[in-house]
């Protein structure tokens, strides 16, 4: 029993894996409170499969615009909201704009022992973060130079940098070094 059928479900497929392959066979009847039909009849199974395909059409349609929103913000050069707020920075709702926190000294000082030879494993060690890939994210995130990547594209944000294009640049080449150098065997290990 549901309020609505898109309360089961907004995905075709499933509404109709749902009746099909589980009510059906079980012996359960469906009911929904807004909406009058019989699934043991033929024309009640069409009207679910028509209401689903609607109700597959609005969610898709919602989050068609919750992208285009989030897009608008990140645009405008306010933080997109949702998911995890990066390391070094907090979440002011007021201003809707991400701002440095505590943390935002241990992002500069891992920039510049990232430089100096530390791996991400050892940074990882040395700062409150989970892991040596939460590093990693660290070193890659242009949220850092005041910037927000969003589907691909990176814009102009409002909130503080917490490192310098320059401190930036030199990380990127060095994070590429280190790449390419474990891509090339080691011709005395080839032997």
């Amino acid at each position: 029993m549901v309020y609505k059928l898109d309360r089961l479900s907004r995905s075709q497929k499933d509404t109709v894996f749902l009746l099909e392959d589980v009510f059906i066979p079980n012996g359960c009847n469906f009911i929904s409170l807004n909406e009058n039909f019989d699934t043991a009849s033929p024309y009640g199974k069409a009207m679910i499969g028509i209401l689903s395909v609607f109700a597959q059409l609005e969610r898709e349609n919602i989050r068609e615009r919750t992208r285009m929103g989030m897009q608008e913000r990140v645009k405008s050069g306010l933080w997109m909201g949702g998911g995890r707020v990066p390391f070094g920075y907090s979440y002011d709702p007021t201003r809707n704009i991400l701002v440095p926190n505590e943390h935002s000294d241990d992002v500069r000082r891992i920039y510049e022992l990232y430089l100096q030879g530390y791996s991400t494993t050892q940074l990882a060690g040395m700062f409150d973060v989970s892991e040596d890939k939460q590093i990693t994210d660290i070193l890659s995130r242009e949220t850092y130079l005041g910037k927000t990547r969003f589907r691909g594209e990176v814009y102009d944000a409002k909130h503080e940098p917490i490192i310098s294009q320059e401190l930036w640049d030199k990380v990127q080449r060095e994070r590429e070094k280190r790449t390419t150098k474990k891509a090339v065997p080691n011709r005395s290990e080839e032997h």
